[in-house]
């Protein structure tokens, strides 16, 4: 979290810097920052202090399964290059042979018409070798052709060394490929691992929320965090300015932020005594999150009952939320583009299934998403 203060920090300076105001002004917005950066950073220390030890776990262990599943997509990009290399590598390796074979011909029919002129009889020795293979032997014996064979046979060395050198890329490509086979299933291995403490974490987790009055206490707790957090990051951000089309603009032409199907409405019960401030969409494990606007993430972090969530200022008092992410692939201080992915679906924050919880806050209240930003689906 410490990141978010000193990125919001970095983000407000040059703002202050490039204004018309003279230095006490800019001294006082900076005083101001940093009052607020103090205010946050005490809010979200008590906000962990108060997290149960199977949450922090809980946390750990879901921000693990996340940088786990993206060490593996790198891996299997790099697997995919690999193996693309290596095909070339083949291909030229077949094309080099078949050259190799016909320089060797031609060799071959020049040895033997030098037989037949007489020339050379001591080719004889040379025409017993049919094994082509041997070409150490043949060359020795190639040295005493004429001048006007010398080019061909350089051409038929530099081709001999070439495959040798390609026979070793070949080899070391595919000793790579293999390490990187062997990483992966490791990495696959010790996310299984993850994946299984996370299990019995959440079985661990839900025991503790059996009573009803404790969850809906705690639910409210969850909203009253994020609705602190929301606050500060809006009194932090409040003068920065987001470039492109302004989010007002884009009302009701915003694409989903992912493919799924619409679980829960905005304002639909919750059941004891709350509703949704936002729209729940279900989604395959691992479908790309993509923002819905231009803007910039401010929040990027797991927090207690919304797991890995990712928040984006869109300017003009204007944020989306992103929560239960299986991984987040932006960090704070980023920018981003409409369409651009910026997270993948998942059931973090003990979630039982896969999804997307999405919000609009404007001001720091909830906005509908399907009455102001998306288009219909």
């Amino acid at each position: 979290m410490r990141r978010l203060f000193l990125t919001l920090l970095l983000l407000t300076l040059p703002l202050a810097a490039g204004a018309e105001t003279d230095e006490a002004q800019a001294r006082q917005q900076l005083e101001q920052l940093q009052k607020d950066i103090q205010q946050m950073q005490a809010l979200l220390n008590k906000i962990r202090s108060q997290r149960s030890s199977v949450e922090q776990q809980l946390g750990r262990s879901e921000q693990e399964i996340g940088d786990l599943h993206q060490q593996i997509k790198q891996l299997e990009q790099r697997l995919q290059e690999g193996q693309q290399r290596l095909k070339k590598l083949q291909t030229d390796q077949r094309q080099l042979v078949s050259e190799i074979q016909g320089q060797q011909q031609q060799i071959a029919n020049t040895l033997r018409a030098l037989y037949r002129s007489g020339q050379q009889p001591y080719l004889k020795l040379v025409l017993s070798q049919q094994d082509p293979q041997h070409s150490g032997r043949m060359l020795h014996y190639f040295d005493y052709l004429h001048r006007a064979h010398g080019k061909q046979i350089r051409r038929y060395r530099q081709q001999l060394a070439r495959l040798q050198q390609l026979d070793q890329q070949i080899s070391q490509t595919q000793l790579q490929l293999n390490q990187q086979r062997d990483q992966r299933q490791q990495q696959r291995a010790r996310l299984l691992t993850q994946q299984s403490e996370r299990q019995r974490l959440m079985q661990r987790l839900q025991q503790t929320l059996q009573q009803k009055d404790r969850d809906l206490a705690d639910k409210q707790q969850q909203q009253a965090e994020l609705q602190q957090i929301l606050e500060s990051l809006q009194s932090a951000i409040a003068n920065l300015s987001v470039p492109g089309k302004p989010f007002k603009q884009q009302l009701h032409k915003m694409a989903w932020p992912v493919k799924g199907k619409l679980r829960h409405r905005f304002g639909s019960s919750k059941g004891n005594k709350q509703r949704w401030n936002g729209i729940y969409i279900s989604a395959s494990e691992g479908a790309p999150v993509n923002a819905i606007h231009h803007g910039r993430v401010v929040f990027s972090d797991w927090l207690r009952g919304f797991g890995l969530l990712l928040i984006v200022d869109h300017g003009n008092d204007y944020l989306s939320l992103y929560a239960h992410n299986r991984s987040l692939l932006k960090e704070l201080g980023e920018w981003v583009d409409a369409g651009e992915t910026i997270a993948t679906a998942g059931n973090s924050g003990g979630q039982p299934a896969n999804g997307l919880y999405f919000e609009i806050r404007y001001r720091g209240k909830p906005q509908n998403p399907l009455r102001c930003c998306l288009a219909r689906q």
